[in-house]
């Protein structure tokens, strides 16, 4: 296994953080080994970054993989805890050896090891499986989305909703990431209450084929305007939507609370994002 130092500049200020590439199983650290981390996602990273030295408030990683955005973001906000939501037991696995060797953010990155949706119970998980034997980044709770990737295999886990985690844990946050293979729509279902009450950023996943009616009704009925953060050749670029939908180049999009929009371009301006 090979330890990977990612360097972090931000706002002209200088971090870095470490991961493992466990075996060259992590696509996503050996992507970001060879490339940088704006090879990731950009400009998601810089947006991650920006709300965590700006608003710092407590971060929700739903669906948090290894752990890039949970570690970007404890690294930046100082005070900050983390919750991160993983599932898959060898990538929770793999989550947890990373925020150990950082130990300094350890106390403050909680691993939640089952799927958030619109229910509590139990539910069907589908793991897509890959010939490399790379670590799983499309695994799922919807049937269809697996069937889309190709093989897969299946097992039970657990399910909570958001709204039942925060009530329980009398949650605040600030900014939340959902990554979870087209369930978003379940997930904002189940967290309408704590979302409502803390009004925050919400960083959500656009697939390719998604449909985006729930989404779209829900970020309606709840006050949130969309914007997409596109990278577009060199230039990162923030773009009003009227509504959520693909868009090439921007493989997660920023669900705002209205009366919050000022605060975001504020701050997507500060790491160079223009606004388009």
């Amino acid at each position: 296994m090979v330890q990977v130092r990612i360097p972090l500049a931000v706002q002209e200020r200088a971090w870095s953080l470490v991961m493992d590439d466990h075996d060259a199983k992590d696509h996503i650290v050996n992507l970001i080994a060879h490339y940088g981390l704006q090879s990731y996602e950009r400009p998601t990273p810089d947006l991650v970054a920006v709300f965590a030295l700006s608003v710092g408030g407590n971060f929700l990683d739903i669906g948090a993989n290894t752990g890039v955005y949970s570690l970007l973001y404890s690294r930046l906000a100082a005070a900050a805890n983390v919750y991160a939501f993983e599932p898959l037991a060898n990538v929770a696995n793999a989550l947890e050896a990373n925020v150990r060797l950082n130990p300094d953010l350890a106390d403050r990155i909680h691993i939640e090891r089952y799927a958030l949706s619109d229910r509590a119970g139990s539910s069907t998980w589908y793991e897509t499986v890959n010939e490399q034997g790379l670590f799983s980044t499309s695994s799922t709770l919807l049937q269809s989305r697996a069937q889309s990737i190709g093989k897969y295999k299946t097992t039970t886990i657990k399910t909570r909703t958001l709204d039942e985690f925060a009530l329980e844990r009398n949650l605040k946050f600030d900014v939340a990431k959902l990554d979870v293979e087209g369930h978003e729509p379940a997930v904002l279902a189940g967290a309408s209450r704590t979302i409502g009450t803390n009004r925050p950023v919400l960083i959500v996943e656009i697939l390719r084929e998604a449909t985006c009616e729930a989404l779209n009704s829900w970020a309606a009925a709840m006050g949130y305007v969309t914007y997409a953060p596109c990278a577009a050749g060199s230039a990162s670029i923030l773009l009003r939507l009227d509504r959520l939908q693909y868009v090439a180049g921007a493989p997660n999009q920023v669900l705002c609370p209205a009366e919050h929009v000022d605060r975001l371009i504020t701050a997507a301006k500060s790491v160079g994002l223009v606004l388009g």
